[in-house]
């Protein structure tokens, strides 16, 4: 499985590759959590991790499946992935 990791703002051409994917899998982490995900399509899932969320008050403003990982699960479910860093 392929997750795109956005550690910064998204921007139209990251929209563009994730609408690429039938099912795309999104983890934010810092400037990313800032997001506007308007252009992500609804059947995206993204993960966020728990702790920097709790930690900055940043909680990813997206109609879709939002997921809060601790670090532990996150890098479990990211152990046999193929990472894409937009």
């Amino acid at each position: 499985m392929t997750y795109y990791i956005l550690t910064r703002r998204l921007r139209a051409q990251d929209a563009t590759w994730l609408a690429r994917s039938e099912e795309a899998h999104l983890v934010v982490f810092g400037q990313g959590l800032l997001s506007d995900f308007t252009p992500v399509k609804e059947k995206t899932v993204v993960y966020a991790l728990q702790e920097e969320v709790k930690e900055t008050g940043l909680v990813p403003q997206f109609d879709g499946k939002l997921e809060l990982k601790t670090g532990g699960d996150l890098v479990e479910l990211l152990l046999e992935a193929q990472l894409v860093h937009l």
